[in-house]
């Protein structure tokens, strides 16, 4: 990602879509700068490289910077599914327990009213 920041940085390397418009885009430099910025959140909040973080976001821009971010990190991203509704988020995550233990997370990224949201 590093070398297409260096080459073409405000080109598209992400585009979302829509029902109603072709949607969203993130350029390598969006994609890199926001990476970065969530990376060194983790690092300060004290995730190691080699440590696991849950990712519990829809797909979306924030996705994609917590993805990378974990990575630039040196920390290894566990995907799970975010609940359909902000009401099932206490049982969503007592099934989802077996998974975050299994894969040892130290930390969940999440939303919270439009931020990240780092545990």
């Amino acid at each position: 990602m590093c070398k297409h920041v260096q080459t073409h940085s405000e080109r598209p390397h992400i585009q979302f879509h829509s029902d109603y418009n072709d949607g969203q885009s993130l350029s390598y430099q969006m994609l890199l700068d926001s990476a970065r910025n969530l990376a060194s959140g983790l690092q300060t909040s004290g995730v190691e490289p080699g440590q696991t973080v849950a990712i519990m976001l829809p797909t979306s821009e924030e996705y994609f910077y917590a993805f990378f971010g974990i990575l630039l990190a040196g920390a290894i991203p566990a995907p799970i599914y975010p609940p359909m509704r902000p009401n099932q988020l206490e049982d969503h995550l007592r099934r989802h327990a077996a998974i975050l233990g299994n894969c040892r997370a130290v930390s969940m990224i999440t939303a919270r009213l439009n931020r990240w949201r780092v545990y």
